[in-house]
């Protein structure tokens, strides 16, 4: 990265705002907070920020991006931008100077939502689910910028949830958290 740019974390306000905001009764904080999740996933996680922050989704091209499509997704709020790829909040001046995005558009609020809303659905999903994303982000926390915040979210939404009490299908966590190692692996194959 370049020197003399602003970019710092993600403030507590708006990590806050991500544990209490929830995708599938899920908070978003376990999707933007681990950065495995977002690390290529730049269109789908800047989905789920723009949701979190009820605004537009920004995508444009950059030439610094390897591949046939060197397009990239962000979301810009209070004259920042939020660059979920890399967990970092950007002065907006900084960004566009660093990155020099051209072909800019703007997807809607509205078209964001029915995004994740058609990604997701609007039901809360079943309690293996959280048991498996819960157990997958434990085991993979190493060397997160975001891990005490995401051990914390995850001790209060455990008590929320009662998943400390609750029975649960053994066969059906393990399955969930194979399919999600399968990602991940998918996820690193495509970076390499």
């Amino acid at each position: 990265m370049e020197y003399n740019v602003n970019y710092y974390r993600y403030s507590f306000d708006i990590i806050e705002k991500m544990y209490n905001k929830r995708i599938a009764g899920i908070p978003i904080s376990f999707f933007l907070l681990d950065l495995r999740k977002t690390k290529s996933y730049c269109h789908h996680s800047s989905n789920i920020m723009a949701y979190l922050l009820e605004t537009s989704r920004i995508t444009a091209n950059i030439d610094d991006i390897n591949g046939e499509d060197n397009s990239h997704s962000w979301v810009e709020y209070n004259n920042n931008v939020l660059d979920s790829t890399q967990g970092l909040v950007w002065n907006k001046d900084d960004y566009y100077k660093v990155s020099k995005p051209y072909g800019i558009k703007s997807i809607s609020f509205d078209d964001v939502e029915k995004y994740i809303k058609e990604r997701y659905g609007e039901e809360e999903v079943i309690p293996e689910v959280y048991i498996a994303m819960i157990k997958d982000i434990e085991n993979n926390i190493e060397g997160c910028p975001y891990k005490m915040f995401l051990l914390n979210h995850i001790k209060r939404f455990k008590a929320e949830k009662n998943l400390n009490q609750i029975s649960f299908n053994k066969e059906l966590v393990n399955e969930y958290l194979k399919g999600l190692k399968e990602m991940y692996d998918e996820v690193e194959e495509f970076i390499k």
